[in-house]
């Protein structure tokens, strides 16, 4: 319990009877803590042509308080602030502007006596609200509200966790460039409506287990909107989403010595549902669906600018990529270079595969729906080394991805070909910390 700091226990036996006392000692914590960070990540392709250039900044500062309300609750205050610059054209991209704030309480509210003993003693009941607004420029101004009630737990090496209710509301304000894009893909107005509505429930399972050398990770997670509270005849609940979305993750990793080998697996699917707003053509909120590229994900690739399957689309028809399926595997080797100022820089060999998908056909997107007999064809793969500098509070990381095979080039030529310009396809990635945990 964040409120102590040290915890003394004397024990004092009672002569010449066989009772002890016990007499603790709670030495109190600091409050409050504040904390302050600076983030970055870096996307620049040195191709032929040219496919995106994005400096992303941005900082957040937090105040945390570890006995809120006299009672060992611990609540955080989080304002950040982030920006992508187009480095290409020297201009502010996407201004992103959020504040959040959580109470986390170490018990169960209310008080649930028939919760299972082995659950209790890590049990947490968690209270969250944020308010989020993102700039893109010429695109669109999103407002999104979120605030949620649940539980987490952990037993030996498992966790688990429940939001019961997630609530999410958006509103979107279309720009020219928006309008222009689903003027010319009718199929994807439903993805960006006015206003968005998403009530759901989410929970998620993860165990950690090793023997020797290995050590492993399996996460699973699942959402459900609108299934349940579809049925109630509220004006309000017309502009609910209703979806079922779930995905699954898999890490292995394998040490050797100063070495080591990741493996990561990942897939997601997303299956959405009619709603009354939405009679036909239902699918997720944009800010649900999957999507791939960037400093964490397909690292060859700028961010959500892969996909979906084997679509042709230029950037300008097709400047965001995303869909209701994505499958993701990740192989990276680590291992030290050097030692300087005191601090480790370590490097790698990594490759990616995957890419997203529409789990329907889609007029617009000829090619790039999810089938059986292409899903091999469709798979983007890329290869690349990198530095890892590690400063013990963090690490900062510095990719440089090549695409080896690319469903969705800017030049048709190269569509799914091998090495097409190969190494000159290649996309710089600056990120903090590593692309996938352990």
């Amino acid at each position: 319990m964040g409120a102590w700091r040290v915890v003394n226990i004397e024990q004092i036996p009672r002569d010449p009877t066989d009772t002890v006392d016990f007499e603790i000692y709670l030495t109190p914590a600091t409050k409050y803590s504040f904390t302050a960070n600076i983030e970055g990540s870096f996307n620049n392709s040195n191709s032929i042509i040219l496919q995106e250039n994005l400096l992303g900044v941005g900082a957040n500062v937090q105040l945390t308080n570890y006995n809120f309300g006299k009672s060992a609750n611990r609540s955080a205050t989080t304002a950040r602030y982030s920006t992508e610059l187009d480095t290409k054209g020297a201009f502010v991209k996407t201004i992103q502007t959020s504040i959040s704030h959580t109470i986390v309480f170490p018990k169960p509210i209310p008080n649930a006596k028939w919760i299972p003993e082995k659950f209790r003693d890590n049990f947490r009941t968690n209270l969250s609200f944020s308010l989020a607004n993102t700039e893109r420029k010429d695109f669109f101004n999103l407002t999104s509200l979120n605030a949620s009630w649940g539980y987490s737990t952990q037993w030996k090496n498992k966790a688990a966790f429940i939001k019961i209710p997630n609530v999410e509301f958006a509103h979107i304000y279309k720009r020219d460039s928006l309008i222009r894009f689903l003027d010319s893909n009718q199929t994807l107005k439903n993805v960006f409506p006015e206003n968005g509505l998403v009530l759901s429930i989410q929970g998620g399972f993860s165990v950690r287990w090793g023997k020797g050398n290995v050590t492993q990770i399996f996460r699973t997670n699942i959402e459900e909107s609108g299934v349940l509270t579809s049925l109630i005849n509220l004006k309000i609940l017309d502009s609910l989403f209703k979806f079922i979305k779930i995905d699954a993750e898999y890490i292995r990793n394998m040490q050797f010595g100063k070495k080591s080998l990741i493996l990561r697996g990942y897939v997601g699917a997303g299956f959405a549902m009619t709603t009354r707003e939405r009679p036909t053509n239902p699918q997720m909120p944009f800010f649900k669906q999957f999507t791939a590229g960037g400093p964490y994900s397909m690292r060859a690739w700028g961010l959500r600018l892969l996909g979906p399957g084997s679509t042709l689309k230029s950037r300008d028809d097709a400047p965001i990529r995303f869909g209701d399926f994505q499958f993701e595997a990740n192989a990276e080797y680590r291992f030290p270079l050097v030692k300087l100022w005191g601090y480790h820089v370590n490097s790698c060999f990594f490759t990616d595969i995957g890419n997203v998908w529409f789990l329907k056909k889609n007029v617009d997107f000829p090619g790039g729906n999810l089938t059986a007999a292409g899903f091999l064809k469709d798979l983007a793969v890329d290869v690349g080394t990198g530095l890892r500098f590690d400063f013990d509070f963090v690490k900062v990381r510095l990719d440089y991805g090549i695409k080896v095979k690319n469903p969705t080039p800017v030049n048709p030529a190269g569509q799914n070909k091998w090495f097409y310009d190969f190494p000159l396809n290649g996309i710089l990635q600056l990120g903090i910390n590593y692309p996938f945990a352990f």
